[in-house]
């Protein structure tokens, strides 16, 4: 949301689960989160004098989570098998990680959902999974071991990708 596009001396109420990322002329100047604020504050009478005037905000509200992703992940066994899985994500964002999103925004996409992320998400999930399923015969990609197994893998080949966007 553009500063244009916010009534003057507009006043948010975040809930609990709810993050705004402010930015100013362009910059992220930080993100809030369960408080009242002032939308677009205008600069006061002795910032005036001293030649500052009032930023372009834009500002990027975002839901905290927990958001479920469902990613589905297609292949073939060593052993010519059919790999056929679907994962679930549990993902949450951060006051700290919120930043992070605006690479969404920046691309184009105003309004992100759970399909974007797991677009976003789909092939280093494949790649994780597949990697460690394929060395498996149907029996055994069925087992709680297995199941473990692959998770812990989802989760360390998706660290790089979840640092980067948030």
């Amino acid at each position: 949301m553009n500063d244009a596009d916010v009534p003057r001396e507009a006043e948010v109420t975040l809930k609990p689960n709810e993050v705004c990322v402010v930015l100013e002329n362009g910059k992220i100047v930080g993100s809030v989160s369960q408080t009242h604020m002032e939308v677009s504050p205008q600069v006061g009478l002795f910032g005036k004098l001293f030649g500052k005037s009032n930023p372009v905000r834009s500002f990027m509200f975002a839901f905290t989570g927990p958001h479920a992703v469902l990613v589905q992940v297609r292949g073939t066994a060593a052993n010519e098998d059919e790999i056929n899985c679907l994962i679930t994500l549990k993902l949450e964002v951060t006051r700290e990680s919120a930043p992070r999103l605006i690479t969404f925004p920046a691309k184009g996409t105003m309004m992100v959902q759970a399909k974007d992320i797991a677009d976003l998400l789909s092939p280093a999930v494949n790649a994780a999974a597949l990697e460690h399923l394929r060395g498996m015969d149907a029996t055994s990609m069925r087992t709680v071991e297995a199941n473990e197994d692959v998770i812990y893998a989802v989760k360390t080949g998706l660290r790089a990708t979840l640092d980067e966007h948030g």
